[in-house]
């Protein structure tokens, strides 16, 4: 998300701020982000299976293509996660 109507007045109002034009209007209506961002979530059911050994339920996750390269040319992110111990591995690719 982003900074709020009044973070970003409070940070322009400091003296250490140069070259940001403050005289412009702000919106009044929040963007469409923060309105879907900050509605009412239903919690998640209570999954209540949990893995008997190594590798019997793995969490998987993977997130891209992400607009800057890694210095070895990566643009996504795997992250898998072993429920039996909590062992993690992120992997880039």
């Amino acid at each position: 998300g982003h900074a709020g109507i009044d973070s970003i007045r409070e940070l322009l109002s400091h003296p250490y701020v140069t070259g940001a034009d403050s005289t412009g209007r702000f919106p009044t209506e929040p963007c469409g982000s923060c309105v879907v961002g900050k509605r009412p979530q239903r919690p998640y059911d209570n999954f209540q299976h949990r893995a008997d050994s190594l590798l019997d339920l793995l969490h998987i996750d993977y997130a891209g293509p992400f607009p800057t390269l890694t210095p070895d040319k990566k643009r996504y992110i795997l992250i898998v996660v072993d429920d039996f111990s909590n062992y993690a591995h992120v992997a880039l690719m």
